[in-house]
């Protein structure tokens, strides 16, 4: 508990000085006109109870926090923090956001990757994956440097909203993502193209191995009134990066170029050009079984829809494009693409070559 606040000489000078708000203040030299101060000092506007601001529970923050996303992110984004959040939440319980320590974080996940459960719900909603119930769930890799960057994202809002003065965790570190996909030989995407039965399909990914857009956010959602013929660009106004002010034009090679056409010929302005048979744009869950055929048919390992943008990233850098091209080109940042997208370790004749180069033979 601290102590009361009182008034003391200071022998250097013979002044009476009390401390108000975490400050030294000087009275007088007299000690009764000190006292008379020192009174009228603590009867002015009492100092406001920051407990309540400056010593949140982490629950609160993370409501606060999930407010704000839920106006700001996309709804997936949205989801996958709430998602996180809310497990968090049920691990730490009432306790303070100041008390955390790295330890919360990492009892929390290897709980979750003994698979744990989800009891409780944030902002009074249903989980992202629609049960109340208590779920069990069982996390790998890259569940827990999601869980982590998003922690750690709640915690630096909180601080940059003036809820906390610094963030707990910041010795955590989130982590780098364990890359799951791989990427399509030339000879694998020749394959899966002969054995697609439905054009439309056949089109869309043919779409995608031509421009290296992403599936599901970009290439399933262009509409004739996005094209421009005349430039041979595809531009999105809703895209990934859009918050960030950055523009996304897709440039189109010709054959992409002539899917589109195609496609596009008979559509509205404001309809999507790629779709399923029942007229819905193409997304994961409608699409999976036709990949899952496609590797059993073609008898190629795992891939996704993913793996064309990968194979188009990696071949263009092979190609000897610099990384801030072939950045602009998919919309992205070259960092990134330096990190995560070259896949240059898969491609192992590249590297033998660059072995030998290196050497000058």
């Amino acid at each position: 508990m601290p102590r009361p606040a009182s008034i003391w000489l200071r022998e250097q000078d013979g002044f009476y000085y009390t401390t108000f708000r975490k400050q030294k203040v000087k009275l007088s030299q007299d000690k009764d006109e000190a006292e008379r101060a020192f009174h009228a000092l603590h009867a002015q506007t009492p100092e406001p109870d920051t407990s309540s601001t400056i010593r949140p529970s982490f629950r609160k923050l993370a409501d606060q926090f999930l407010t704000h996303a839920e106006q700001t992110k996309e709804p997936v984004t949205f989801s996958l923090q709430k998602y996180f959040l809310q497990s968090f939440c049920d691990h730490v319980k009432k306790k303070l956001a100041c008390d955390l320590k790295v330890a919360d974080v990492t009892g929390w996940l290897l709980t979750m990757n003994a698979g744990g459960k989800q009891k409780r719900k944030l902002r009074g909603k249903e989980m992202p994956h629609g049960k109340n119930e208590q779920t069990k769930l069982k996390w790998g890799h890259n569940s827990q440097v999601t869980g982590r960057a998003i922690v750690r994202a709640c915690l630096n809002w909180a601080v940059d909203q003036g809820h906390l003065t610094h963030s707990p965790l910041g010795r955590l570190k989130a982590g780098s993502y364990h890359r799951r996909e791989r990427i399509l030989t030339p000879e694998e995407r020749v394959e899966i193209k002969k054995h697609i039965p439905d054009e439309m399909f056949s089109d869309f990914f043919v779409f995608l191995e031509q421009t290296g857009c992403r599936p599901f956010s970009e290439a399933a959602k262009v509409t004739p009134a996005m094209i421009d013929w005349a430039e041979g660009t595809v531009s999105f106004v809703k895209h990934k990066n859009a918050r960030k002010g950055k523009s996304r034009v897709v440039y189109l090679s010709p054959k992409a170029r002539e899917v589109l056409q195609r496609r596009a010929a008979s559509k509205k302005p404001d309809e999507i050009v790629f779709h399923t048979r029942n007229g819905f744009a193409f997304s994961g869950p409608n699409t999976v079984q036709r990949i899952r055929r496609l590797e059993k048919v073609c008898g190629i390992p795992r891939f996704s829809l993913y793996s064309a943008r990968h194979a188009y990233i990696t071949e263009a850098l092979e190609r000897g494009m610099s990384s801030d091209i072939v950045a602009e080109l998919v919309g992205n940042t070259p960092k990134t693409i330096s990190r995560y997208y070259s896949h240059l370790d898969q491609k192992k004749n590249t590297m033998r070559d660059a072995a030998r180069l290196a050497v000058g033979g």
